[in-house]
């Protein structure tokens, strides 16, 4: 900024004064206006952009110290400059309270409030030159969380710390958007409230963090929260004096939010700090997108391990068996009956390994979309019935009774061999988990466009916090590679691949309404005419 456009506000109530302080401060190329009394003083504030306003402490019938607070309060960026003939350590240090950036007495020589009015704006420019460092400091660190990928919770830490040094912030937190959950969450926080603040949901257009969430824009507010008619209906802040929620956005998707306040100052946040804040809290939005990135790859490389060596234990089970069933059957070989038990054991062990290796197979080719569907008019009973009867001997040997409801006449356009697959492993599931001695029920019904199967078990059910995650691929709700159940995690997976194949779809529910216990599966599979509706169009 050059002198020239440096604006200056003379508010003094003695004619000669205005007079003087105007002439000289316009020779040295300052713009200068000047207001008798407190009112007119607040009517050009509201009217121009000054930099520095230069006031009296005796105003006629007004304080000095008012439009010093007005000042403050209205425009933070606005510097004060008291002039006073009651000089005394008293009242400086009361303007200074009230926030004045300096003080001169009267009688004071002209070339000394050139002096004073020169001194605050070298302060004014030291001071940004200051602020433009912290923020090119902040901005740096920021870039490299983002070049070296770093944990989510690394770099939100980060992120919080670095904006509360930028603009002297006390506390905040971060506030970060799930698309599941269609809220903002609370993921770090500080401040003397923080382990309240952890963990808060927000909806959209909800407290001051929500409204800038929905807006997609800052927002500044101050002690007097419910003052303000966007929070008319929200509680007061809770001893923040000043408070900003900044949307992380990346693209123009929102991200979260960075929200800064003030507890233990007076002074508030400026829109020249939200501005700062906001350019930060972009740069933030991709650290953050990249730390997601960053988190994921790790979770794929923990599940890719464990894969490989879950692979390797449940191909080496059966393989162990049948080796040691052959070394046996040497050795029992004129022994019929022990023979025919060995000769068991082999072939059930190679049916479980061949079910491991197709799964693997599939999981392939659905990846690669080359699963192949040979579709044709079938008799959804039927298919139902083979699934059952292909399972039905794992059933018996754990006393689990199955009860099917299937009424006669819903036919289906489907691969009846990939169809069967899907029931035979959420029945096969339903056995895994499900007590001996308890009970399977399967229902099959017509509704206006699907026929509806619910596969409904009595087993120990699925946790809340797993209900969204069974059909991920190589996910397995208990993850010991000595579970008894057994498998690679990829069977709920190939059922939706095949359903939504089919346009299909299964969902689940844990437990059932209107039970207290137990798992039930629900799969929706086109009936004819719509099926081949959906393939026409």
């Amino acid at each position: 900024m050059t002198e020239k456009n440096r604006r200056i506000l003379v508010v003094d109530d003695e004619a000669g004064i205005r007079f003087a302080l105007e002439q000289v401060l316009s020779r040295h190329n300052y713009e200068t206006n000047v207001s008798e009394d407190l009112s007119r003083a607040r009517a050009l504030l509201a009217e121009n952009n000054y930099d520095l306003v230069m006031t009296d402490l005796r105003l006629g019938g007004d304080r000095g110290e008012d439009l010093i607070k007005f000042v403050k309060e209205k425009h933070p960026e606005t510097g004060v400059i008291v002039m006073t003939g009651y000089a005394d350590i008293k009242s400086a240090v009361e303007c200074m309270k009230a926030g004045a950036d300096d003080y001169i007495a009267k009688p004071f020589e002209m070339d000394e409030i050139v002096r004073v009015v020169t001194r605050f704006f070298e302060t004014k420019r030291l001071k940004k030159e200051i602020s433009n460092l912290k923020d090119i400091v902040g901005l740096y660190r920021v870039a490299i969380a983002i070049a070296r990928l770093k944990p989510l919770d690394e770099v939100l830490e980060l992120i919080l710390k670095t904006a509360e040094k930028q603009v002297s912030a006390d506390g905040g937190s971060i506030a970060l958007w799930e698309e599941d959950d269609n809220r903002l969450i609370v993921k770090v926080a500080s401040g003397p409230n923080r382990q309240k603040a952890l963990g808060q949901k927000i909806r959209l257009g909800e407290r001051v963090a929500g409204y800038a969430a929905q807006k997609k824009e800052p927002v500044i507010v101050h002690e007097e929260l419910n003052k303000d008619p966007r929070f008319r209906h929200e509680k007061v802040y809770n001893g923040v004096r000043s408070g900003m929620s900044i949307p992380m956005l990346l693209q123009d998707k929102l991200i979260g939010t960075l929200n800064l306040k003030r507890t233990k100052s007076d002074q508030k946040f400026s829109h020249f700090e939200v501005e700062r804040v906001f350019v930060l809290a972009q740069i933030a939005a991709l650290a953050i997108s990249n730390a997601r990135v960053f988190d994921k790859i790790r979770e794929l490389d923990k599940m890719k391990s464990e894969f490989i060596a879950t692979v390797s234990h449940e191909l080496r089970t059966p393989l162990t068996a049948i080796k040691a069933a052959a070394e046996l059957e040497e050795k029992f070989r004129t022994d019929r009956t022990k023979c025919q038990n060995l000769m068991d054991i082999v072939r059930r062990n190679a049916i479980r390994m061949r079910r491991l290796v197709e799964d693997l197979l599939d999981f392939s080719k659905l990846e690669r979309r080359r699963l192949k569907m040979e579709k044709k008019t079938v008799d959804f009973v039927d298919v139902i019935k083979g699934s059952v009867k292909e399972i039905e001997l794992r059933a018996k040997k754990k006393n689990i009774a199955i009860f099917s409801e299937l009424p006669d006449g819903i036919s289906v356009f489907c691969d009846p061999y990939r169809m069967e697959q899907v029931f035979t492993n959420i029945i096969g599931n339903a056995i895994k988990f499900s007590p001996a001695g308890s009970r399977i029920e399967i229902a099959l019904r017509r509704l206006e466009n699907f026929a509806e199967v619910s596969i409904t078990d009595e087993g120990v059910g699925i946790p809340r916090n797993e209900m969204k995650r069974i059909f991920e691929r190589f996910y397995q709700i208990d993850d010991s590679l000595s579970r008894p159940t057994g498998g690679f995690g990829l069977g709920l997976s190939i059922v939706r691949e095949i359903l939504d194949l089919h346009g299909g779809e299964v969902s689940v529910e844990s437990p059932p309404e209107g039970r207290k216990k137990g798992t039930r599966f629900i799969v929706k599979v086109p009936l004819i005419n719509a099926e081949r509706n959906r393939d026409s169009g």
